[in-house]
């Protein structure tokens, strides 16, 4: 929102001009000393103004002098009036020019500083109360619920995470600088929009965001959501309810750990010519993209435009080069000592499409600039980690254990609970390790998370005694140990979490330990008994059984009988709207046209199915409404049957 406060000079400046009449219809503007006088917009910076022109608002020229004009209350009125179009821009400032060069005898006002003061207070009474409503709105936003102000949100510089304040020492690629500039560009020119950002973990989505935020006039109010978070819709829609008064710019990050809530948001948002949507999405499985209803922001061609942010390959990423470059040049000129990289696929190898592993191995090149970057395997890094993060005089053995599981936790995404009785919550927190809301912990991002944990495990030489399977061994037993901590505290403020907690770590590739923990007996008994009473109001479990039926169907058929029992089978016919055979699903649409029903190939029986094909099929409750089964195709596309 624009100020459109009017400086004292232009007051009086336009007034002396004005020689004491209105310039349309030459009546005083003091009759018996009242002032009845009106300074009028010649074009106008909103929309629904009359004599609108786009370009006020972002030069900022809709308070400047030559656009304004001093009429009497009535004549404002006339000339704004949608039903009159005689009254032009044109005509306007050849009214202004003519009426400043008429003269009139003792007509001329002498105006002091506190009549100045009060005519500008009149001018503006119905623009400050409307920011004034904005502001408590925006509180109420901020301090309430979902959404934060993207500047707030992102105000305090820190190591391992970018800020608004750092952004501009951050390298961005040619083909990050286009992305910026096409949506900056649209945004400015008013053109509302939607977008999608979609790359691999640690490949600067969020870095991304903030330079594109930079360029956006400040005309926007710029909100950022991230569905890490436990949000649930009807917060979120009550948040929206109030930005979508006023023209904003949504953030919508870490879409990828619940696209049902990502497409919602889209859904109340489109139809709302004052929002723009930026969706910041880690690459997933097709078939994950997908909402039950059959709907993908990333596969759909719904937004207006996907740009995918492209993986670190020595080929075509000339960031990590020029990352490079610039840390041999910054070495070379603090110690005159050159080094030297002669296998750079040794090195983009090691950082594995991860730019903070990348930053992290940078500043202990910087540490030892003599020796070679490629020599610098992960074995080294680990161990200089360790010596960087968790020196042995600020940490014990024991609270050296007890971070090993909780950055097993927190690199799948979920904020972790310090459950533990030792001083370890105040050193990360002095040593800056740790984001704390409320009372859960995050590491700044997960790749970092688990980048310590590869650090503590390289300390602990009896690791490999404890857990001969390696590393997925320990997460089972940490993930176990640590969700039973949680459910002796507090049996069903933990089932709520154990829902979030299941599905990011599936989200995150976490298949074989999401299986481990959903077979574990004393999981499924909290699980079960805490999900039959809510399981209709809650959609984290409607999303929890989507994951189960997809990753293990034989625990599928355990959860769903006991959490909801038998459902009536219901025999329909439908056409197949779309089957993707490498992905193995698809939807149907049943012939009485009603919401579209999710196919999986193993539910087909006999001959496969394509799109356009007549199918018959059962519906039974699936992950969030219908699914079919027992699916049997009774002709091909462009057939009819009787």
């Amino acid at each position: 929102m624009v100020t459109r406060y009017i400086d004292n000079p232009t007051i009086k400046r336009l007034f002396s001009d004005s020689k004491g009449v209105c310039a349309l219809c030459k009546t005083s503007l003091f009759p018996n000393g009242n002032l009845v006088g009106v300074i009028c917009h010649i074009e106008a910076y909103s929309s629904g103004g009359a004599r609108f022109n786009k370009n006020l608002k972002r030069e900022k020229k809709e308070n400047l002098y030559d656009n304004l004009i001093v009429l009497c209350s009535n004549c404002h009125m006339e000339i704004d009036s949608r039903e009159n179009n005689d009254y032009s821009t044109e005509f306007l400032q050849k009214l202004k020019r003519n009426h400043k060069t008429d003269e009139r005898e003792d007509c001329r006002i002498d105006i002091d500083k506190n009549t100045a003061e009060v005519m500008s207070k009149n001018f503006s009474l119905s623009i400050e109360t409307e920011l004034l409503e904005i502001k408590s709105l925006i509180n109420t936003i901020t301090g309430n619920f979902c959404f934060s102000l993207l500047h707030d949100k992102f105000k305090l510089k820190n190591r391992f995470s970018p800020s608004i304040e750092n952004i501009s020492d951050f390298y961005f690629s040619d083909a990050e600088l286009d992305i910026i500039d096409k949506i900056t560009n649209s945004l400015n020119q008013d053109i509302q929009k939607s977008y999608l950002l979609i790359g691999p973990p640690s490949t600067g989505k969020t870095t991304l965001i903030l330079k594109i935020s930079k360029g956006i006039s400040d005309f926007y109010k710029q909100f950022y959501i991230s569905l890490k978070e436990d949000f649930n819709l009807d917060a979120i829609r009550k948040d929206l309810n109030y930005i979508k008064n006023f023209q904003s710019v949504i953030y919508v990050d870490d879409c990828h750990l619940n696209n049902k809530l990502a497409y919602n948001i889209f859904e109340i948002c489109s139809d709302n010519n004052n929002l723009a949507l930026i969706f910041c999405y880690r690459e997933i499985e097709a078939v994950s993209s997908y909402t039950d209803d059959g709907n993908s922001l990333i596969e759909g061609k719904i937004v207006t435009e996907i740009f995918k942010i492209e993986k670190v390959t020595p080929d075509i990423n000339e960031k990590v080069n020029t990352l490079l470059e610039n840390r041999m040049k910054k070495i070379f000129d603090e110690t005159k000592i050159k080094p030297s990289i002669v296998d750079v696929d040794k090195v983009f190898k090691l950082i594995n499409n991860n730019l903070l592993k990348l930053t992290l191995l940078l500043d202990e090149w910087e540490n030892q600039p003599t020796i070679k970057l490629e020599e610098i395997n992960d074995n080294k890094l680990n161990k200089f980690l360790f010596k960087r993060f968790f020196p042995e005089s600020r940490y014990e053995k024991k609270e050296l254990e007890i971070l090993k599981i909780y950055t097993s936790i927190n690199k799948y995404e979920i904020p972790f609970r310090i459950l533990d009785e030792t001083n370890i919550e105040n050193q990360l927190l002095k040593d800056a390790l740790l984001i704390k809301n409320g009372n859960e912990f995050n590491f700044f991002h997960p790749s970092f998370s688990h980048l310590l944990l590869l650090a503590l495990i390289s300390n602990d030489y009896n690791f490999d005694i404890n857990y001969p399977l390696g590393i997925d061994e320990f997460e089972k037993f940490a993930f176990s140990n640590y969700i039973r901590s949680l459910l002796s505290i507090s049996q069903n403020e933990s089932i709520i979490n154990l829902e979030f907690m299941l599905n990011k770590i599936l989200v995150n590739g976490g298949t074989e330990l999401f299986n481990y923990l959903v077979r574990e007996a004393e999981i499924k008994v909290y699980f079960i008994n805490n999900s039959k009473s809510i399981f209709y109001s809650d959609e984290k479990i409607n999303l929890f059984l989507k994951n189960l039926r997809v990753s293990l169907s034989e625990q599928y058929d355990y959860y769903y009988s006991h959490i909801l029992g038998d459902l009536e089978i219901i025999l329909t016919t439908g056409i197949v709207r779309f089957f993707n055979r490498t992905e193995n699903f698809g939807f149907i649409t049943p012939e009485d046209c009603t919401k579209d029903v999710f196919v999986h190939g193993t539910n087909v029986i006999g001959e496969s199915i394509a799109d356009g094909d007549t199918v018959q099929f059962e519906v039974g409750q699936g992950t969030k409404g219908p699914e079919a089964k027992n699916v049997t195709k009774i002709a091909p596309a462009g057939v009819m049957i009787d």
